[in-house]
């Protein structure tokens, strides 16, 4: 890896520290609730402690939070990173800087468990739960009266 130079353009660069130029494949994918749970392909062009550069075919919204996979990153190397700006190039491909995001505690982490749902016993009632189980009991009942009705008359 090597250090990376300036924007030719003269833009200014936002970091406070040094980049190294990567150039190297790597996985973006998405945070959002609703969103595609496949891995999109990228480009990392360049990494530092509070960020970093890729190329991708498509634009990413300002502000989405993504997982970027690299496999030269460090262990100290943070993972979730949230896309500060998106510019169109001459080739048609974007280029994205992302801004390493510190990860919000899990929900299940702050709040408190939610207590199991505590099941109610009706009474039994004709009304509501006669239904099926009564047309059981008259049919066997008419089954016994038949039975016996026979019975009765062979004799």
């Amino acid at each position: 890896m090597k250090k990376a130079t300036r924007d030719p353009q003269g833009d200014a660069d936002r970091r406070s520290t040094d980049r190294l130029v990567v150039n190297a494949e790597g996985e973006l994918k998405s945070c959002a609730q609703f969103a595609r749970s496949q891995p999109m392909a990228v480009k990392v062009c360049d990494v530092s402690p509070g960020g970093l550069g890729i190329v991708h075919s498509e634009p990413l919204p300002s502000g989405t939070q993504y997982v970027v996979k690299q496999a030269s990153f460090s262990p100290e190397q943070p993972r979730l990173y949230t896309v500060t700006r998106s510019k169109v190039k001459q080739d048609g491909t974007f280029v994205i800087g992302l801004q390493a995001s510190q990860p919000t505690e899990p929900i299940e982490a702050t709040a408190a468990p939610m207590p199991a749902p505590k099941r109610v016993h009706k009474p039994l009632t004709i009304d509501k739960n006669f239904g099926a189980t009564g047309m059981i009991v008259a049919v066997l009942v008419l089954m016994v009266a038949l039975a016996f009705v026979l019975y009765k008359a062979s004799i």
